[in-house]
């Protein structure tokens, strides 16, 4: 299989600490706001599930690891061809008899990649109450615990979260993504998920020889950052 060329994986060092800079929005003219609220009316109109709201942006790593972010609102993501969505990823591992990884089917609400399959969950970064150019590892794992909390229904503990790698999505997502390994302890182990989110109609917990069968038999139905990760981390075998 031909690794996708829409989605790129780039190491974090092991043991290091992710570094962030945030910068404020990004200035737009008079006529470039006035566009992005007819698109903006229009996006609506098509999805009743749209709402505005803070969220932040990637530019993506510079020469020194640091990962270059500004705030931005969610309008403009949806409006523009500018911004791209700074989010958060599981890679959740369970290892009771053979280790398993948790997958998710997108809902048919999401913004990108409907119905498809991708590492279960995510979602997008938000700038810091009280601190907003500001953004730790301590944070971005915070908002990954709450993540799980609402999408897939498990209790998470921050000492069991590493981010492990940034993920770029050149596809209809636009998005980078944070890639944090979480490593469950023996009490849950394929934990049970709840289904009934709008996020994931659907959850499994899938073995090495499954992830590699299923990229095989079903090429399409895995997101292109997903496949990436996951072929990075040698869970589909060449």
């Amino acid at each position: 299989m031909t690794p996708p060329s829409d989605a790129l994986v780039i190491p974090l060092a092991p043991g290091s600490t992710l570094k962030t800079q945030v910068r404020p929005p990004r200035d737009r003219s008079s006529t470039e706001r006035a566009t992005v609220e007819r698109a903006w009316a229009d996006a609506c109109a098509q999805n009743p599930r749209l709402f505005d709201g803070p969220m932040l942006a990637s530019e993506g790593l510079d020469e020194h690891d640091t990962l270059q972010i500004r705030r931005e609102t969610y309008k403009h993501l949806v409006t523009t061809d500018d911004v791209r969505q700074l989010g958060v990823n599981a890679m959740l591992i369970s290892s009771s008899d053979e280790e398993r990884v948790l997958i998710g089917r997108r809902g048919a609400g999401v913004r990108a990649y409907n119905a498809r399959w991708e590492l279960a969950p995510a979602g997008g970064l938000e700038p810091v109450p009280g601190s907003p150019s500001a953004l730790t590892e301590a944070h971005i794992i915070t908002q990954l615990i709450r993540e799980a909390d609402e999408e897939v229904g498990l209790e998470l503990d921050p000492s069991w979260c590493r981010p492990v790698c940034v993920v770029r999505d050149f596809g209809e997502g636009r998005h980078d993504n944070i890639v944090v390994r979480v490593d469950l302890p023996a009490d849950q182990q394929c934990a049970t998920c709840r289904t009934d989110a709008w996020e994931y109609p659907e959850l499994a917990w899938l073995t090495r020889d499954e992830v590699t069968e299923f990229a095989r038999s079903q090429p399409d139905a895995m997101i292109p950052p997903t496949l990436a990760v996951l072929r990075w981390a040698e869970w589909i075998a060449s």
